[in-house]
Parts: C-alpha cells; structure tokens; sequence
C-alpha cells in the first residue's frame, strides 16, 4: 500500500461522513435556506468523491464531469439565493423566535417590547 493509496482511502472515509452529516442538516434543517447550503455541500462533496475516484482510477473524463456538477451547482445555489432575495424583499419574515419575537421586525413596537427589550 502506497502513500497514495492511504490518502485516497482517508479522502473517501472523510468525503463519506462529510456526506452523511450533510444529509442529516438536509433532513433537520430548521429552514429551506438551511437546507439549500446542506444540498449545495452534498454536490462540493460529490465533486470531490468524482475527484478522488478519479485519482484512484487514472482516469480523467470524471474530472470533466466533476467540473460540470461544479458549475451547475453553483449556478442553482445563485438562482435560489435570488429567489429568497426577491421573496424577502415582498414580504419579511414573520417566523417567531423562542422569547415570542418576530424575527425581521425593525423596531420595538413591532417586536413586541412595550417599555424596551425584556430584561
């Protein structure tokens, strides 16, 4: 067993759990912003699977489809932040914080303070 080969093994075991907790944010996640960053990491970690692989066989047509998923990717990840972008500028947020504030209020009258923040 080369170097090589103990620092591909590692590579995948750590891509691999790397996958794994992304998934979990991706099941857990409290919003759909969330959720977008966790899928967005699953594919930089696929690309970097398609990378190793790549390595580990010799073969380079996976680099060429690695860098595709790269750019298509990154391309999804810009068109959602635009959407929440244009979604957040229509409406704010009224989603309620644990102490029952509104989160996205802009002063206390709309936070719910009466007589400033609670203490």
């Amino acid at each position: 067993m080369t170097v090589l080969d103990g620092a591909i093994a590692l590579a995948s075991v750590m891509l691999a759990l790397a996958v794994v907790l992304a998934f979990i944010r991706v099941l857990r996640g409290p919003s759909l912003p969330d959720r977008v960053v966790a899928f967005d990491l699953m594919t930089s970690v696929a690309v970097g699977i398609m990378v190793v692989y790549s390595i580990a066989t010799e073969e380079t047509v996976f680099l060429d489809v690695a860098i595709v998923l790269a750019l298509i990717s990154f391309l999804g990840t810009v068109a959602f932040a635009r959407y929440l972008e244009r979604v957040s500028k229509d409406k704010p947020s009224q989603r309620l914080l644990r102490n029952g504030q509104m989160q996205g209020a802009r002063n206390s009258e709309e936070r719910g303070w009466t007589s400033g923040p609670p203490q």
